[in-house]
């Protein structure tokens, strides 16, 4: 698999034209012509053109690092499995400590999406202010619910957010494995 070496330029850094022959994603050998990948800190180097030596991606307002390649961006974790593995993920990326910046290989996991949306914390949006909990101004109390491989569990209704919340957060700790997994190594709560 050979890339086209005749590149253009982009932001000063030389890259191929086109992707890398035949393939939609780049294989390794690919990427290791342009990139430098420091498993433990999780990030990439550039090896070409005159951004040589820097630090490779950019933030994107997801909080994902994408680094940008042959007219494409690719996520860093992905890139950082590819790296450390051989081969692309055949299913998706948990970031284990919730940091979606934080691309250190020990840092990341394969999961399915179920699995990954255990790790999802209260949204910045919620009404109420608590993961898995929704307040409903016909019963006048706050419904708790889970989701565990794609089906809602009623959790029940209670009177105070903070009960429901309890309500859930203990229920994450026994249905979600994924949750307690990142729990004990960050040395967090459920």
């Amino acid at each position: 698999m050979a890339l086209n070496t005749k590149g253009n330029s982009v932001r000063g850094v030389s890259h191929p034209t086109s992707y890398p022959t035949g393939e939609h994603n780049p294989g390794l050998e690919d990427l290791a012509q342009v990139l430098r990948a420091d498993l433990d800190t999780g990030q990439f180097h550039w090896l070409v053109g005159q951004r040589a030596g820097h630090v490779a991606g950019f933030a994107n307002d997801r909080g994902y690092v994408l680094v940008r390649l042959w007219k494409r961006n690719y996520r860093a974790h992905r890139l950082m499995w590819l790296f450390a593995h051989g081969q692309w993920p055949a299913q998706g990326i948990d970031h284990i400590n919730g940091d979606r910046g934080d691309n250190r290989i020990a840092n990341l996991r394969e999961c399915d999406q179920s699995q990954n949306m255990e790790n999802v914390h209260k949204r910045k949006r919620s009404a109420c202010g608590f993961a898995g909990t929704v307040y409903d101004p016909v019963r006048k109390r706050f419904k708790a619910t889970i989701t565990v491989r794609g089906k809602r569990h009623r959790l029940g209704y209670f009177k105070t957010g903070e009960a429901a919340a309890e309500a859930y957060e203990r229920a994450k700790a026994d249905l979600h494995q994924f949750a307690n997994e990142t729990a004990l190594r960050t040395g967090g709560t459920v």
